[in-house]
């Protein structure tokens, strides 16, 4: 039986989410385990701001549309590195806060083993020290996470 039957690393398309994602490629084919690649859509955002709840859904799905195309984009790229290099895996595009969703939902929901994400994300603005969602994963996570460093980009 594997260490790690399944890993999940979220893929923003960032730096760090690509140092991630090869890190989770290289412990699958170590332990032969299958790598759960997530993208997750933070709708938060876009109700933060009040003007979502005034309006129609339909003002909510041309906003999201391109966010989820985007975020598919970025979970595609990922799954044709894992498919070249011979690993099993599954793709999923949620949406919802990714904190939440990393470090407990979809982790208990699809039996991870062990979640892989980079020190920071595509958002310059929680980029200070370590991204919000790392740091929040790595308080709130009931799985065994690995946070990945770009020391090369810490002394930019």
């Amino acid at each position: 039986m594997a260490m790690y039957n399944k890993i999940l690393v979220p893929v923003d398309g960032s730096h760090n989410a690509n140092l991630a994602l090869d890190h989770a490629l290289t412990l699958a084919e170590k332990f032969d385990s299958e790598v759960m690649i997530i993208s997750a859509i933070d709708t938060r955002r876009i109700s933060q701001y009040g003007f979502i709840e005034a309006h129609t859904n339909v003002l909510m799905d041309q906003i999201v549309e391109p966010m989820h195309e985007s975020a598919k984009r970025h979970v595609e790229a990922a799954a044709d590195v894992a498919k070249q290099r011979g690993i099993k895996y599954t793709t999923l595009v949620v949406k919802g806060d990714p904190k939440t969703l990393i470090a407990n939902d979809l982790s208990d929901e699809y039996d991870i083993d062990l979640i892989v994400m980079g020190k920071s994300g595509v958002d310059a603005i929680t980029r200070i020290t370590i991204g919000s969602t790392t740091a929040y994963v790595a308080r709130h996570a009931t799985h065994n996470l690995l946070i990945i460093s770009d020391d090369d980009a810490d002394e930019n």
